[in-house]
């Protein structure tokens, strides 16, 4: 897809981008705002760290291999188990 994308240089609407995977989500005009607020609140009313954590994870992974990736990912995973954060909702969970 990339290729026939770069190498025709033709022009898609936001509907075919979210169906290859260029975007998450296709809103009207008159929502962007709105989508926009409601995925911004749906980040900060989970863990800052989990998302901290998350991002350096999808950086990290840019151009390492299959087998690095997955060492990397299970490094980040005992990392995030240590957090305050996570015994944080582990407790709660348990609460239940």
């Amino acid at each position: 897809m990339a290729f026939d994308l770069v190498a025709t240089g033709r022009v898609f609407g936001a509907e075919e981008a979210r169906q290859i995977g260029l975007v998450t989500r296709v809103v009207g005009d008159d929502r962007v705002t709105d989508e926009a607020q409601a995925i911004a609140l749906r980040m900060v009313a989970g863990s800052a760290t989990a998302l901290a954590l998350t991002k350096r994870l999808l950086y990290d992974l840019d151009g390492v291999s299959f087998a690095d990736g997955i060492a990397l990912g299970a490094r980040v995973n005992a990392a995030a188990r240590a957090t305050p954060d996570f015994q944080q909702a582990i407790s709660r969970f348990l609460e239940r």
